[in-house]
């Protein structure tokens, strides 16, 4: 690849689960919407709305929805949240793996981790899933 090229032929997996909101949401809809990648874990928070500010007299402001997201599909977000094309679900007391985490782990340390939602993942770029 050419420096500051795109890297559109390789396999792309989404992580995201009930607190995945707003641009999070976006994005994830767009690559399901794409075809361009899948999304692993559990239903989305459901956000889609956008928020627009009014100034009031008192010099306060309300903030309220004023629009609602949709997918590049056509699919709402509001109330209903993205559905994962795989679903995963992780116990409460999971210890989730952290992007600054996964930096310097090692391939055995991957393997070794209770996150199954980022199992899972690492099992479908491996072709396995």
């Amino acid at each position: 690849m050419e420096p500051g090229g795109a890297w559109t032929d390789l396999p792309l997996i989404v992580l995201a689960d009930g607190d995945s909101a707003s641009s999070a949401e976006i994005v994830t809809g767009a690559i399901q919407d794409a075809g361009r990648g899948r999304m692993v874990g559990e239903m989305t928070f459901g956000t889609g709305t956008v928020l627009g500010r009014f100034d009031l007299s008192d010099g306060s402001s309300l903030r309220i929805g004023v629009e609602r997201w949709l997918t590049r599909g056509g699919r709402p977000i509001w109330h209903e949240g993205l559905r994962p094309d795989v679903t995963v679900e992780l116990a409460d007391d999971v210890a989730l793996a952290r992007p600054d985490d996964l930096r310097d782990m090692t391939a055995a340390e991957l393997a070794a981790s209770s996150d199954a939602q980022l199992l899972e993942a690492l099992e479908l770029l491996n072709g396995e899933g």
